[in-house]
């Protein structure tokens, strides 16, 4: 038997186990990674290697209600090597309404926002935590488990161009505060002042301005976060809280066997991709799809021409 179920960032129980409390709270943005196949090695004297490291939590955009064109495109390899060729040989023009369809649906805004001055606010109109200072634990606290990134124009006017991108799939494409009026118009309100943006968003009446009110008076002066400056003003969201992948993938062998807690083998049962990374840290390896390939094509091939009992 070979399991290939992914990570466990979807899982409360296993989360709570390897990495926290307060980790357990946040979803996966992969609803399925519930550690089905880690629970299974576990159960047969498996274990667990790096099960406190993850990507996230971090921020990301609520998905559109329907599916955009990309995502409802199959998973064909003629089909993706066409995508290669059309990267290679079409003109940029042409290409980036697709590409930002991609990158404004399912990559994360930048935390810079906040350095630049942004703030993020929940259902209620209201700041609940440092924005600067890992917000997306928090975020499962609040009404809806929802929150809105809010710009005031001068924030808004500087994420309108290079180098100062809202969101980016590296060496592929970026994504400015127009790319999302534009494509995400479900997640991109503006209005000119506090009041209405706050009345877009169904928030309480003066809600909005008196946050705004009272942390630019409470900022320190030395703060190097600006204060929210003059309208018209953006909010983008609702953003969740998410992890993305983690590393906790159970012990295996070079040929991808399971092992026990005394190293041994066990019996008949491997492991492939984020189920079976093996202690393995791939941060930054493509959400480890390169390792789910070649691992999930080893372990099938020699669990296959392995002998069976008698």
């Amino acid at each position: 038997m070979v399991l290939a179920t992914g990570d466990f960032t979807n899982d409360p129980e296993l989360k709570g186990r390897f990495m926290g409390p307060r980790e357990a709270r946040v979803p996966g943005v992969n609803e399925t990674a519930t550690g089905d196949g880690q629970k299974l090695a576990l159960a047969l004297g498996g274990r667990i290697l790096n099960g406190d490291l993850a990507l996230g939590p971090e921020l990301r955009f609520i998905p559109p209600r329907h599916k955009t064109l990309t995502a409802r495109l199959p998973p064909w390899r003629l089909l993706a090597g066409l995508m290669v060729w059309s990267m290679d040989h079409l003109p940029a023009a042409l290409l980036r309404p697709f590409v930002m369809s991609f990158v404004t649906t399912t990559l994360a805004p930048t935390p810079a926002l906040f350095d630049s001055g942004a703030i993020l606010v929940n259902r209620h109109g209201q700041r609940f935590a440092e924005e600067t200072d890992a917000p997306a634990f928090a975020l499962p606290d609040q009404p809806e488990q929802a929150a809105w990134i809010v710009l005031d124009a001068r924030v808004a006017g500087l994420y309108a161009a290079w180098p100062h991108f809202v969101s980016t799939a590296p060496g592929v494409a970026y994504a400015y505060v127009d790319d999302y009026r534009r494509n995400r118009p479900d997640i991109f309100t503006a209005a000119p002042t506090l009041a209405a943006l706050g009345g877009c968003l169904a928030m309480p009446a003066g809600a909005l301005e008196r946050t705004v009110a009272d942390y630019n008076a409470a900022r320190p002066a030395m703060s190097p976060r600006p204060p929210v400056g003059e309208g018209p003003y953006v909010a983008l969201g609702p953003v969740k809280a998410v992890f993305i992948h983690n590393e906790g993938g159970l012990a295996v062998d070079a040929e991808h066997r399971v092992l026990g807690a005394d190293d041994r083998p066990i019996p008949g049962l491997y492991a492939a991709g984020a189920t079976g990374q093996g202690g393995l840290l791939l941060k930054g390896h493509g959400h480890h799809l390169a390792w789910a390939f070649a691992s999930g094509r080893r372990a099938g091939r020699l669990a296959a021409a392995a002998p069976t009992a008698g």
